[in-house]
């Protein structure tokens, strides 16, 4: 979550189906809670979940998006790589105003500090 956002609620059971659920509060104290399944885990090298579906592979009844994480060892670093896929274009360009790229990018930050920190 890139700061000053929190995440306030989080459940999550990686593996296909497994449920992804969290709950983001703004700086503002606003609240965005958001569930979906993971579709495929690979240890070390993808992660896929989606709002599409619920748990247990379910139909979300208002699906916004799927997302890859991809890792990709490159010698002594690894790239890292996140995709995100809409229904249509009118909720891709939702998600842009929504800060996704610099949301996404600044969370890599803090996740580079942190493992560099331990």
């Amino acid at each position: 979550m890139p700061k000053p956002w929190t995440v306030t609620a989080c459940e999550m059971d990686l593996r296909p189906g497994g449920v992804f659920s969290t709950t983001m509060r703004s700086p503002e104290g606003e609240e965005f809670p958001n569930s979906g399944c993971y579709l495929e885990v690979v240890p070390g090298e993808r992660l896929i979940f989606t709002d599409t579906l619920l748990p247990g592979f379910r139909p979300a009844p208002a699906p916004f998006f799927t997302a890859g994480l991809f890792l990709t060892p490159q010698g002594d670093s690894t790239l890292y790589r996140a995709v995100a896929v809409h229904g249509d274009s009118a909720a891709r360009q939702k998600h842009e105003e929504m800060g996704f790229h610099d949301g996404w990018g600044t969370v890599v930050g803090q996740m580079v500090d942190y493992i560099k920190a331990m």
